[in-house]
């Protein structure tokens, strides 16, 4: 199982995708010199909540699960991008997966997903069309299609758009 990423080198040595040898990473270009945006982030959220009966419990879970070394195994077990910066760069992480360098600065440049009710939506048919391309069962140009026609029926059956 691979959690995380298309550059993942565990999915590309087990053939998982079509276009993995020739595939490659980099920020979104940016315009005018604007260093902000371009790519974004998007995730969970550890939090302890006030209320909580087992906050002790709660709070040795979220020590444990951020630490280095729960992050590594995320990273070297699973192929799946941890939440440390300190684990995106460390020089074994980068031997792995070579593309992380630019995920950190990526990250670095970020901004969040807009915050509209339709986000889990968008995410879902983004995310499927891009599998396709990626695992070759559909062309580029067919996915982006679909993709934007999904999109904007999306769009219009929430009154975003006429």
């Amino acid at each position: 199982m691979v959690p995380s990423t298309y550059s993942s080198p565990i999915a590309a040595d087990a053939g998982m995708y079509k276009y993995a040898p020739v595939m490659g990473v980099s920020t979104s270009p940016s315009v005018g010199g604007v260093t902000k945006g371009g790519s974004l982030l998007a995730g969970f959220t550890l939090a302890l909540a006030n209320k909580s009966e087992n906050k002790a419990a709660a709070w040795e879970f979220m020590k444990w699960f951020t630490s280095r070394k729960s992050q590594e195994e995320w990273l070297f077990e699973y192929g799946a991008h941890p939440a440390r910066i300190s684990v995106l760069t460390d020089p074994r992480a980068q031997v792995l997966d070579p593309s992380l360098p630019v995920l950190v600065e990526a990250m670095a440049r970020a901004g969040l997903r807009p915050q509209v009710a339709e986000s889990a939506q968008i995410s879902e048919i983004v995310g499927v069309e891009l599998d396709l391309i990626i695992t070759g069962q559909k062309n580029p140009q067919e996915a982006l299609l679909a993709m934007q026609e999904a999109l904007t029926d999306l769009m219009k059956e929430s009154g975003r758009i006429k």
